[in-house]
């Protein structure tokens, strides 16, 4: 489970704009925002933030190009449509398991 300091990189990369998800089946969460809320909503969910005062993420957005590989269960983490990187070597990304209730984050790579 990723700690609040995980989850800042949506307040960081954002600030106060609201924030919206889309999810592509199977392959990825990409995180946006826009002033007013993301629309249409039949595309955009509205994510409410969990720590709200959450700031300084040890993450950051990759450079990585391509889906990193990372088996048939963990869906990766996108935020302005760049793959979150848990690491500087970006050898370890922010995901979450398609296949367990919920909507926790973790590590992987």
């Amino acid at each position: 489970m990723i700690r609040p300091s995980g989850k800042a990189i949506l307040h960081d990369q954002f600030g106060t704009f609201p924030v919206s998800a889309h999810y592509r089946p199977g392959w990825w969460w990409n995180f946006a925002a826009c002033r007013a809320g993301c629309a249409p909503l039949s595309y955009w969910n509205t994510y409410f933030l969990t720590f709200t005062n959450a700031r300084n993420s040890t993450f950051h957005l990759s450079t990585r190009r391509t889906r990193p590989n990372l088996g048939n269960y963990p869906i990766p983490i996108k935020v302005k449509g760049r793959y979150v990187a848990c690491d500087r070597a970006e050898s370890r990304f922010l995901i979450t398991y398609g296949s367990a209730a919920g909507f926790a984050f973790a590590c992987l790579g």
